[in-house]
């Protein structure tokens, strides 16, 4: 239930986001979202791609520490994303 509401919740957040790109009168809404903010929004996008691709298709193997490779590639896209982050709001 954990993964499906994480899950659920980042879709349905995309999908509010694409909703309020139709409605804002500016122009396009995701053109006056600061680099930081569009870098969190990427990590969460890659990271919840990776679940869902690792839900569909379902390995079973094993390979470094006792760890899935999807595991591996989720920790390496938040490390990497957190560090981005932390130099595009350091500016």
């Amino acid at each position: 239930m954990a993964i499906s509401n994480l899950l659920g919740s980042n879709l349905f957040n995309m999908v509010t986001i694409a909703l309020c790109d139709v409605l804002y009168r500016p122009g396009a809404l995701l053109a006056h979202v600061s680099a930081a903010g569009l870098m969190s929004g990427l990590t969460a996008l890659v990271m919840t791609g990776i679940v869902i691709t690792a839900l569909v298709y379902r390995t079973g193997t094993k390979s470094v520490l006792r760890v899935g490779a999807e595991a591996l590639a989720l920790g390496f896209v938040y490390v990497t994303g957190s560090y981005f982050l932390f130099v595009l709001s350091s500016r």
